[in-house]
């Protein structure tokens, strides 16, 4: 949104890297937060001061940048220290305000001439940009104007939680890793054993009794032959 400066100013919430804005915002996405003055040319700077998060009525504050720099861990500056259009930084989504689900990002931001870097009044430089110069107020010269820039309301939402998965599914899931492969491969093996085997120990039990039924036969065969040759000596 473009606030009351004589610039355009904007700020928008992106995923790093990505330049969509976003509204709809999961809790612990990465965000990208930027601010840009538009077309501006290269004889001003924006020094952000201050950044916070508010709720969508205006009420409540969560400091996100304070005198230029990251006002806790969570927060990291993007943008280079030599930038002079665009000011960024990142942090994962959260809820600032407990159950409230929408709230607006405000900058406090000055305009400055982009004179050399001896030059520059402290406002004006970025976080972490030191020089011996005695630092000038506000009010100087230096500054051409002091303006506030708010975003458009995000809304910070939970993303629904997975079904439970059944104990058929897990056992499903489990048997597509590389242990769950290893474990069928190893039952298929056993299972290829164990089958050789026993047609293995059938084949041995037919084989014996065949032969058995062979000798049981050629047995018979001989008797019928001796009682032949015994009727023959008879008569």
């Amino acid at each position: 949104l473009d606030g009351t400066s004589e610039f355009s100013l904007r700020i928008k919430v992106t995923k790093p890297g990505d330049d969509k804005e976003m509204q709809m915002v999961p809790i612990n996405e990465p965000l990208e937060f930027q601010l840009d003055i538009i077309d501006a040319p290269n004889t001003v700077k924006t020094s952000p001061q201050n950044c916070y998060a508010t709720k969508a009525d205006g009420s409540g504050r969560y400091n996100l940048i304070t005198d230029r720099c990251e006002d806790d861990e969570t927060t990291a500056i993007t943008s280079s220290k030599t930038a002079i259009h665009r000011f960024s930084w990142e942090m994962l989504a959260f809820r600032y305000f407990g159950n409230s689900n929408a709230v607006i990002i405000v900058c406090e931001v000055l305009i400055c001439k982009n004179e050399d870097f001896a030059d520059l009044s402290g406002e004006c430089k970025r976080c972490g940009q030191t020089s011996k110069r005695k630092k000038r107020a506000v009010s100087d010269s230096m500054v051409l104007e002091k303006t506030t820039i708010s975003s458009q309301p995000i809304f910070i939402i939970n993303l629904p939680d997975k079904p439970e998965e059944s104990p058929a599914q897990k056992d499903e899931g489990f048997l597509r890793t590389p242990v769950g492969i290893s474990v069928i491969a190893v039952l298929g093996v056993i299972i290829l054993a164990l089958s050789a085997f026993i047609v293995k120990k059938k084949m041995v039990a037919t084989s014996s009794h065949l032969m058995k039924k062979t000798l049981q036969v050629e047995g018979n065969v001989e008797k019928g032959v001796d009682n032949m040759a015994m009727e023959v000596i008879r008569n």
